[in-house]
């Protein structure tokens, strides 16, 4: 438990967890309690260093993990590959994460990760707060299981954010491309989202193509940018009533927060039975980007961000849309058309 502040200067050894703020580690011990490490009241962590993460756990048998970042605590994690929160939990062993309004977690090196959750079994996240990774090639939730799925909750006014990346082909030697919510799972992978979802690199949602669990996604909040669904399940995104979609590929490719490349946003849902489901009361829309490169009017810029596609992973390319909101595709001149059909779209 961390009710204090503590600041990790200096880098790890190359085993996850060698250097943390706050940190569990327990190696070939028969011991399948429950482990948790607790931040709270008004601590800190801050941690600057190669592999230096905020708080860690590495357990061999536990049968749950657990983290809990309470009232306005705070995890920074500075240096290269250095996750706020870096958990593993080997053989069936479960991991859980709760993060409370008012608390946050960030990371800012290259390929480091607002919380990396890598379970053995389940993986759990309620987050109503703030988790964000800000460098190149940065996750804000990677969620991985070798035997089982995931299941991630982000409340109303909780913010989950990734980091930026040049183009979208990986560096050699790294592993994840930034986005804001990762999956890779053997089973089925849930999201439900009434927060806000969004990143520099505009990847909002995906999974690594070793992802054999199905996708599913629920959101009532905002998501910002594409989906990216490489695995083999079929997934379904349903946009419900109250939610927005706003479809986008405005990137930031030098790492300074500000958009600066329009790509073409191509949301790709995976195999040829997955959907897409725009509720009633919901809004899929084109969005520009923040004020900070078009100020008012906002309007939408010709190509790039302007332009969207979804296709599926097979020959056909083919994802079931179903349409009952609002698909607004010209905010700047407040022009939206209400569908109510579904089609396959090629």
């Amino acid at each position: 438990m961390v009710s204090g502040s503590v600041r990790v200067l200096g880098n790890s050894a190359a085993s996850p967890g060698d250097s943390a703020g706050a940190e569990l580690r327990q190696r070939n011990v028969l011991n399948t309690s429950t482990q948790s490490v607790q931040v709270n009241g008004n601590g800190s962590i801050v941690a600057d260093g190669f592999r230096s993460h905020g708080a860690a756990a590495e357990m061999d048998h536990a049968s749950l993990v657990s983290f809990d970042i309470l009232d306005r605590a705070s995890i920074v994690t500075l240096g290269e590959q250095s996750h706020g929160i870096n958990a593993l939990s080997k053989t069936t062993g479960a991991v859980a994460l709760g993060v409370t309004a008012n608390a946050a977690v960030t990371a800012f090196g290259r390929e480091s990760v607002g919380a990396r959750l890598d379970a053995g079994g389940q993986v759990t996240v309620a987050n109503a707060g703030r988790v964000t990774s800000a460098g190149k090639y940065g996750v804000g939730i990677f969620a991985q299981s070798v035997t089982a799925g995931a299941e991630i909750t982000i409340d109303p006014s909780a913010i989950v954010a990734g980091g930026w990346q040049s183009d979208m082909t990986l560096a050699p030697g790294v592993l994840l491309p930034s986005a804001e919510v990762l999956f890779n799972t053997a089973r089925n992978a849930l999201l439900f989202n009434r927060g806000i979802i969004g990143s520099g690199a505009d990847r909002a949602i995906g999974d690594l193509a070793t992802n054999t669990g199905s996708v599913g996604v629920t959101n009532w909040g905002q998501v910002t940018g594409f989906v990216d669904f490489n695995g083999a399940g079929t997934n379904a995104f349903i946009n419900a009533s109250g939610g927005s979609f706003d479809v986008r590929h405005f990137a930031d490719t030098n790492g300074d927060g500000v958009s600066d490349t329009k790509r073409v946003s191509v949301s790709n849902f995976g195999a040829p039975t997955s959907s897409f489901n725009n509720a009633t009361g919901a809004t899929v829309r084109l969005a520009p980007d923040d004020a900070k490169v078009f100020n008012k009017p906002k309007q939408l810029p010709h190509g790039g961000a302007a332009s969207w596609s979804l296709r599926g992973s097979s020959a056909a390319h083919v994802t079931w849309i179903k349409a009952e909101g609002i698909l607004e595709w010209s905010p700047a001149y407040h022009h939206h058309d209400r569908v109510n059909h579904q089609s396959g779209l090629r």
